[in-house]
């Protein structure tokens, strides 16, 4: 094993976070309103040591079930993932959430979708602290909430003549 080889920190999906369904309009009966459900199938992960920093890449690949309210076309999965040091008091150490995009295609129940992160890094730390560090994927609806409700910055104003 070389100098810029290291054991990565393992993939696992956060606690409550595994699906992702998303509902059309209550039509009094829950499960024929539903649009789509998503869920993650596999993971896979590559690390390096490179001047002091674990840089990692991570690619996830998960499945889009269409429901019986769906319909084909483009919708969006809010994913987060995030490396956390697992302790006592949890510490995350890197996160970044994201709009996966999909499309549905007609006729079909169901479709893959992937995403490819390769621009994860952080300080390596001290001894073997590396091994209570773990990779968590998960579907995170509260930051897409969040992002929708982000103001649009507004134009500028033009300066009134005189």
């Amino acid at each position: 094993m070389g100098p810029s080889d290291i054991d990565c920190p393992g993939v696992e999906i956060r606690q409550g976070a595994s699906t992702f369904a998303q509902s059309a309009g209550d039509n009094g009966s829950a499960a024929l309103s539903l649009l789509y459900q998503a869920n993650f199938l596999k993971f896979a992960r590559e690390c390096a040591l490179r001047g002091g920093n674990v840089t990692l890449k991570v690619g996830i690949e998960g499945r889009v079930i269409v429901g019986p309210a769906g319909a084909p076309g483009p919708i969006t999965l809010p994913v987060r993932l995030a490396v956390v040091k697992e302790e006592l008091e949890p510490k995350t150490i890197w996160t970044k959430f994201y709009m996966v995009p999909v499309t549905l295609p007609p006729g079909e129940p169901n479709v893959l979708f992937t995403h490819i992160e390769e621009d994860m890094s952080f300080p390596m730390p001290p001894g073997n602290e590396l091994d209570k560090y773990v990779i968590y994927v998960g579907f995170d609806p509260d930051s897409a909430a969040l992002e929708k409700k982000k103001p649009t910055k507004p134009a500028p104003k033009a300066k009134a003549k005189r």
